[in-house]
């Protein structure tokens, strides 16, 4: 602890004392030479930045060698100013700043005489010359107008090469999805508005999906960024919201999609119902002119969603007893110890003072079959509906000439009542996550060349996870006796054969999370140099947990009702009719916790313009990434020099249960090499450590003993032991002996990362990029089951390296990453009707695991604790080849245009002003792994592989056999199977997603435009990815696709 206040200290002191960085997460920057009509530097000229929209200024002071900053300019449309005794007024308009990027302006001043004005096209397009960072930026036409299913904007990362969207089977994908960029985890993402997190602190989702309406700019930097930027590793995706200007405008819009406009999905046989409707608006204008501004926003969601699926329930027959025509049942209760054997039930019928009064309580929970037969017989429509509504304001506030003000503020409120976690259509879960997000900035200029931004935030999440019915004592009215008093809802009673009742079994599974953020950058201009210099502070919260199996869980098979020894008589519906469950779980405990978490960040930076031609950037920055920690200690985990369970802030083991580390130091270098005007080589290397979530599994160590336990109850072979009624007697129950934990000396995970790229002007706005990327991940976390024994026959528990425990899963940083791509970037940025991005990316992702995280696609737990390295192969997100393309498009006719220009009213109403939007994404398959589903390694595991004996990827590609099922088979007795991670080719994607604008002019500054959006327009079926479990009758089977064809109309009021 003396460390870090030590290190923090030295900061501060640096801090105050030394001069600033620009705030490159929420402005961009203007920086140019001042030349007189020989090319010679002129010194002390003073230099004006004028913002077009608020009439707000900036001043600046050349230096000696003539160059001048101005490092913390909002996004927008500029006009220069030189002045200098001697030489002429020059003016420089129509200079545009973009999100993150420096804009070069060089100022030629002539001699003095009347006033010049030199007119600069966007300045945005040229090549990037002032950095070795790999970045991109969404412009505002392309966030307002692209084609975004949802007006979702994590869509658009997306758009960037080195970046691979969430699979559409993902679970995260219906919470807004995620992106794995530049083979980074996904967890080292960093996505943020105004420079202030919004994504959710324990796990890949964004928890505030921004109405498009309020976002200026969007900028994405992947590689090799500024040392201000850290807390993350990977990727830095930023949002900027819009201000107001000195003039009133803004939007009202309604976006309206049903299933009547849909396409059927491939794999259904009717359209499902649906309507979804989109509405909101904007506003922002001047509350002082020239002084303060505001810009507001309101967006609402509303979807209905009825989805059809085939159940399994008890048919009417059997919940009367009668099983005729069914395998026998027999009467458990007239077992002869002399034959072994048990009596059948005559007329296999089970009278009614037989039938548990519990059971028949408890089988009211299950529909009433509407289809004939014993199987499929229950068509249903799962509850599955959206609320969602989010607000967001900004005021900008200009104090005096050296001092301005921000604040922002969102409220994002998304309520579900969906059916994702039940398996029969009449139980559902609430899953509601409100969301807040507010940031003040403060910027003052100490003179020209000196400048400061500081920022408070803060961010809060609250997650609402429980069955609807989470108030009512359901198992007391059934006469289930055993379970919680504090937490109500429906029992887990799975039949087997059937649907299970209730909702998500582990809640409530509700959060308040909190985020407390304080960041201070400042940059000085001195020379040829652009020092800076900042801090960072976040505290983060978790206050949640689960309560897995609060309500009990209940298994019921044919045990009781079979002949002994013989599995095909019985029935588990029978058995359940009885009472008589096979298998009972409890979870004893409050699953609630307080996690915390600070991490701290300190840097510096030089931005070196060598010469005219060569920038350097130089960068160092420090880190400390606390261990998350519970806040009354109630966290255990596994000591392994002990063999004991260990609880936190005990007997010399820290309160987080892993060390801390002090040495996280990151250094940043980037060259841009300006060759001529047009043509820049930029590259770079850095290093940037990760943290952890505030705790790697803290939903899961919190259900480790001693504060939490399961409870199983088995029952007997012969006689039951167990009912419904009474599932959890006294002196039976076996408390569970597995466990999570995280490797004491795990130590900060660490990704290195490097960069060359050409880049070159073709035509004015239009740039094209040939570039490599390649990163390295170290120390990377890894889920391991350290207790497994080595295969081999006999019993495993004997044979564990602790037979006192059984599975215990530790996390540890044992993971290794690659990353190489190569990849073509062709960009025209929104100028004269037509914007387009064009990126290509051929890229390998090798790995050990841990680029995904833990509850959505992870395949980072090995099958062998003991040699790790055989998991290194390709990742899960290992896409060879990505094509993706986005366009805005104006068509050339009508107001404004050479054609159309002078047309009537009613032309140019009907055939001009007409809009072509686009997104194209064209991805060769993401791997998959072939499983066993079964311990054939003898281990306790159940991740073990067949043997591959032939090439898996020379199948038909069809539906009914998509890779070569033939090339697998089964393996030796006691062995974990050769076969490595990820080597079956899954299926690819092909969208193509279009919208049709028709733009109305109305009056002078108001407009009408109508819309027609397609999503997925050529309906080309993107396929699940196919069975993987070798053996069963859906081994290389798909029998699920991605949405098809979808079709969305719009009208938008603009002012």
């Amino acid at each position: 602890m003396r460390q870090l206040r030590l290190a923090v200290a030295i900061s501060a002191i640096v801090l105050f004392a030394w001069l600033p960085k620009v705030a490159a997460q929420t402005t961009g920057s203007v920086v140019g030479t001042v030349v007189d009509a020989s090319g010679a530097v002129v010194p002390r000229v003073s230099v004006v930045l004028t913002n077009v929209a608020t009439n707000l200024t900036q001043k600046a002071i050349s230096s000696d060698t003539g160059d001048f900053t101005f490092p913390l300019v909002p996004v927008g449309q500029y006009t220069i100013t030189a002045e200098q005794s001697g030489f002429q007024k020059t003016e420089i308009r129509n200079v545009s700043v973009a999100l993150g990027e420096a804009t070069r302006t060089d100022i030629r001043l002539g001699v003095a005489g009347t006033k010049e004005e030199v007119e600069v096209q966007s300045q945005v397009a040229t090549v990037q010359t002032q950095s070795g960072s790999v970045e991109g930026v969404v412009e505002k036409a392309s966030v307002v107008n692209l084609p975004l299913n949802g007006r979702n904007f994590v869509e658009l990362v997306a758009l960037e090469p080195n970046s691979i969207p969430s699979p559409h089977t993902s679970f995260f994908r219906n919470l807004g999805g995620y992106n794995v960029v530049a083979g980074a985890p996904v967890s080292a993402t960093a996505v943020t508005v105004d420079g202030v997190n919004i994504r959710d602190i324990n796990d890949p989702r964004v928890n505030i999906a921004l109405n498009p309406d309020v976002v200026q700019e969007f900028q994405e930097n992947q590689s090799n960024y500024s040392a201000q930027m850290g807390m993350a590793g990977g990727a830095q995706v930023n949002l900027v919201t819009k201000s107001g200007t000195n003039t009133f405008h803004g939007s009202a819009f309604e976006f309206l999609r049903n299933d009547k406009f849909d396409a059927k999905n491939y794999f259904d046989t009717k359209q499902p119902p649906f309507r979804q409707n989109q509405f909101g608006g904007s506003i922002g204008g001047p509350i002082i002119k020239n002084k303060t501004f505001f810009f507001a926003g309101y967006e609402g969601l509303r979807i209905v969603q009825h989805e059809t699926f085939l159940y399994t329930v008890p048919t009417e027959a059997e919940r009367a007893g009668n099983f005729t025509g069914e395998p026998q049942i027999f009467d458990p209760s007239t077992y002869n110890p002399a034959t072994g054997l048990r009596q059948p039930f005559p007329n296999n019928q089970i009278p009614l003072s037989r039938m548990s009064q519990t059971s028949l309580n408890a089988l009211a929970l299950f529909p009433h079959p509407n289809l004939p037969g014993d199987s499929n017989n229950l068509s249903g429509n799962p509850r599955n509906n959206s609320t969602n509504d989010q607000f967001s304001v900004r005021i900008d506030h200009k104090i005096g000439e050296n001092d301005s003000l921000f604040g922002r503020y969102i409220y994002y409120n998304y309520r579900r009542v969906t059916g994702i976690f039940t398996s029969l259509p009449n139980f559902a879960d609430n899953f509601n996550t409100p969301s807040q997000n507010a940031a003040i900035g403060y910027i003052h200029l100490f003179g020209p060349s000196t400048v400061n931004q500081f920022r408070v935030a803060y961010h809060r999440m609250t997650q609402v996870l429980q069955d609807v019915q989470i108030n009512v004592p359901i198992n007391q009215q059934l006469g289930i006796t055993g379970t919680s008093t504090t937490f109500f809802g429906n029992p887990d009673i799975s039949i087997a054969g059937l649907g299970s009742t209730g909702g998500i079994s582990n809640a409530p599974n509700n959060r308040s999370d909190n985020g407390y953020y304080l960041y201070d950058d400042l940059t000085h201009t001195l020379g040829k140099h652009e020092l800076g210099i900042g801090f960072n502070v976040a505290f983060e919260q978790v206050n949640g947990g689960i309560n897995s199996f609060a309500r009990g869980f209940f298994s019921f098979t044919n045990d009781y009702t079979a002949q002994l020894g013989n599995a095909a008589t019985g029935s588990a519906v029978a058995d359940f009719l009885l009472g008589y469950p096979s298998f009972s779980e409890r979870g004893l405990g409050i699953g609630f916790r307080h996690f915390r978490q600070r991490r701290y960040g300190t840097y510096i930076n030089d931005n070196w313009r060598a010469t005219r031609n060569l920038t350097v950037n130089l960068g160092l920055r420090w880190e400390y990434f606390q261990p998350g920690y519970e806040k009354d200690n109630q966290l255990s985990g596994f000591d392994t020099s002990t063999g004991q369970i260990v609880v936190a802030g005990t007997n010399g083991f820290p309160r987080g249960l892993r060390d801390s580390h002090f040495r996280d130091f990151e250094p940043r270098i980037g060259l841009a090499y300006q060759i001529n005007n047009k043509t820049v080589v930029r590259g770079g290397y850095g290093l940037n450590f990760m943290p952890l979530t505030v705790f790697p599994t803290p939903f899961l160590n919190l259900l480790n003993e001693p504060f939490f336990t399961f409870q199983s109850f088995n029952g007997a072979p012969i006689f039951p032991n167990l009912t419904l009624a009474n599932a959890f007697p006294a002196g039976l129950g076996t408390a569970s002996t597995s466990l999570y934990s995280v490797d004491r000396h795990f130590k900060d995970p660490y990704i290195q990362q490097w960069n060359l790229a050409v880049q070159r002007e073709l035509v004015s706005n239009l740039t094209v990029t040939l570039g490599y990327m390649g990163n390295h991940g170290s120390r990377l976390r890894n889920v391991q089951a350290i207790n497994s024994p080595p295969p081999g026959p006999g019993d495993i528990q004997s044979r564990r390296p602790w037979p006192a425990f059984t599975n215990i899963t530790s996390y540890e940083n044992i993971g290794v990453s690659n990353y190489q791509s190569g990849y073509l970037k062709a960009e025209k940025h929104f100028v004269g009707g037509l914007g387009f991005l064009l990126s290509y990316t051929w890229a390998k992702l090798l790995d050990t695991g841990g680029i995904v995280d833990p509850g959505d696609l992870d395949d980072t737990l090995g099958r062998d604790p003991r040699n790790p390295n055989a998991e290194y192969g390709r990742d899960f997100f290992d896409a060879r080849h990505r094509l993706a393309g986005s366009w805005v498009w104006e068509v050339p006719v009508g107001r404004g245009h050479r054609m159309g220009g002078s047309w009537p009213g009613f032309l140019q109403q009907t055939i001009g002003n007409w809009q072509l939007n686009g997104i194209l994404s064209i991805q060769t398959g993401l791997p998959i792994t072939p499983v066993l589903g079964f311990d054939n390694s003898n281990t306790g595991n159940f991740y073990d592989r067949p043997d591959t004996i032939g090439n898996p990827n020379n199948g038909p590609k069809t539906v009914t056999e998509w890779f070569n099922t033939s090339a697998f088979a089964l393996p030796p007795p006691f062995t974990f199977g050769n076969t490595r991670r990820n080597t079956i080719d899954g299926p690819g994607i092909k969208t193509l997603d279009l919208s049709l604008f028709k733009n109305i002019t109305l009056t002078e500054r108001t407009s009408l435009q109508f819309r027609a959006e397609f999503f997925n327009s050529l309906n080309h079926p993107n396929f699940d990815p196919p069975g993987t479990t070798f053996g069963t009758p859906s081994f290389g089977v798909i029998s699920g696709a991605a949405d098809p064809r979808q079709i969305q109309f719009a009208l938008k009021f603009l002012f």
